[in-house]
């Protein structure tokens, strides 16, 4: 919802990363490859529509449907922390 202009060319995944409470990676290359392992590095859940899985830490799904929804539940445990028991 949010436009991030950076100018920044591949500086922008740290930007984009850093501003995520879940990432979504979608089949892509390097670049996407880069915002994974940014994620994971800040501790950012990752989600996946069949990429560059597998990867410890990062949980691959089968539709678009099951990805959006798992990634706005860790983006809420993300912002607002852990539901207690």
């Amino acid at each position: 919802d949010v436009a991030i202009a950076s100018g920044m060319a591949q500086g922008r995944n740290v930007l984009i990363v850093h501003s995520a409470d879940a990432v979504i990676a979608l089949p892509g290359a390097h670049g996407t490859l880069s915002e994974v392992a940014l994620a994971l590095n800040m501790g950012k859940p990752v989600v996946t529509l069949g990429t560059w899985c597998p990867i410890p830490g990062v949980e691959a799904l089968e539709t678009v449907d099951d990805v959006v929804q798992r990634a706005l539940m860790h983006a809420r445990t993300y912002r607002e922390g852990p539901i207690a028991s």
